[in-house]
């Protein structure tokens, strides 16, 4: 239990710091420091406790990112690397994406330590996501949806689903700062540099659709109609999932992914994490009337919240780790809690808005480090202090 609490702790101080610098740097008028350099300093802090932690703690870590680095101090030069379908041919990486390889490359031959590419990873995935927030930043209070990203994804995407957390983001921002400002040019530029961190991210393409269907039926019985659609094809493959895998020829490749059959344990319908997003839900219903006024991108973004809430039901494809399919929609989260505390104009109940958020996140954040080992906090460099 004491190592639980410490790394809450640490966890919660270093992102409340965070976040405190970032509404330091949009409140201050006539700072010393400029408004860049702090909102530089604040995505560093949570990047150096990245940085920091043990090469032995987390799933990802273990299995693909340290081999990946430690496999570039035998490549001598770029040369050397055999590229071929976005993969490279070398022994323990074969098939992990050129674009995470090329990072460990960079880290491997120019920052000199494994911590510093734990570091520059959690940096990337912070900056895009703080980068689409901000592209909002004189409507929404961007700060709030940091913290809720930090409580909710930071962990996560920083231990276990490194590639497709870089994905992911870069993702998000390609959506949020350049195809709802209709910059469709950039828009496919940041998606094929995601697709470079992780194959699976052209799925974000299929947003496109739901972008422009969100725009044209806004109505919720065309959401219901959606909604089924997505349930009904995922319930239809579902029974011949591997058939489609084996006729694709990915069978060897995600056969551990859906091994088993559909709810034969308890964790393959995860409900609680359905369950952790009601308050949301119930903020947006309550501030529903504004939000769809004010934000003419919040449709789409309601569409990614429902989506978000249904991963669970990916599992229906064979395993608890198909739900990772659903995770591109997780990161728009933060943007659509930001919105809505956006429009609690009233000083007092904003006030008690915030508590609630503040204490919400924190409390998801006790539940993630609590629910497995990997998230608990271990440093070689820090284990005198943690």
């Amino acid at each position: 239990m004491t190592e639980l609490l410490k790394s809450f702790t640490l966890y919660g101080t270093v992102f409340t710091t965070s976040c405190l610098l970032i509404y330091i740097g949009l409140k201050g008028q006539k700072q010393l420091i400029p408004s860049w350099c702090i909102f530089l300093i604040a995505l560093l802090i949570p990047s150096v406790i990245a940085g920091l932690r043990s090469e032995i703690v987390g799933t990802d870590v273990k299995v693909y990112v340290a081999p990946t680095y430690y496999e570039m101090s035998n490549i001598k030069s770029i040369d050397e690397m055999e590229v071929n379908n976005l993969s490279i041919g070398i022994s323990n990486t074969g098939n992990i994406e050129v674009g995470f390889v090329y990072l460990a490359y960079f880290a491997n031959k120019y920052l000199g330590h494994i911590g510093f590419f734990f570091g520059l990873i959690a940096f990337i995935q912070s900056l895009f996501i703080f980068l689409s927030l901000y592209s909002y930043r004189k409507n929404i209070p961007i700060y709030f949806g940091m913290f809720l990203y930090y409580s909710f994804y930071f962990l996560d995407f920083g231990f276990n689903t490194i590639r497709q957390g870089l994905a992911e983001s870069i993702g998000v921002f390609a959506i949020v700062a350049c195809l709802f400002k209709k910059k469709i040019l950039k828009f496919c530029v940041f998606m094929f540099l995601a697709v470079l961190f992780q194959r699976t991210s052209i799925i974000m393409f299929a947003l496109l659709f739901l972008f422009w269907y969100s725009l044209k039926f806004n109505l919720l019985r065309y959401k219901i109609i959606l909604l089924g659609v997505f349930l009904g094809t995922i319930i239809f493959i579902s029974a011949n999932f591997g058939y489609y895998l084996e006729l694709l020829g990915y069978m060897d490749k995600y056969s551990g992914y859906f091994d088993g059959l559909p709810w034969d344990t308890d964790e393959r319908f995860n409900f609680f994490s359905m369950l952790v997003y009601i308050p949301i839900v119930a903020l947006i219903f309550d501030r529903r009337k504004y939000l769809f006024t004010e934000f003419k991108e919040f449709n789409f973004l309601s569409y990614t919240l429902i989506f978000t809430i249904l991963t669970p039901f990916l599992a229906l494809l064979g395993s608890f780790y198909m739900r990772r399919i659903g995770m591109y929609f997780y990161l728009f989260v933060p943007l659509i809690v930001a919105m809505t505390m956006s429009e609690y104009k009233l000083y007092a109940k904003k006030a008690y808005i915030n508590l609630f958020i503040i204490t919400y996140s924190l409390l998801k954040l006790f539940i993630l480090v609590k629910s497995s080992e990997d998230y608990l906090f271990r440093s070689d460099i820090l284990k005198a202090v943690i």
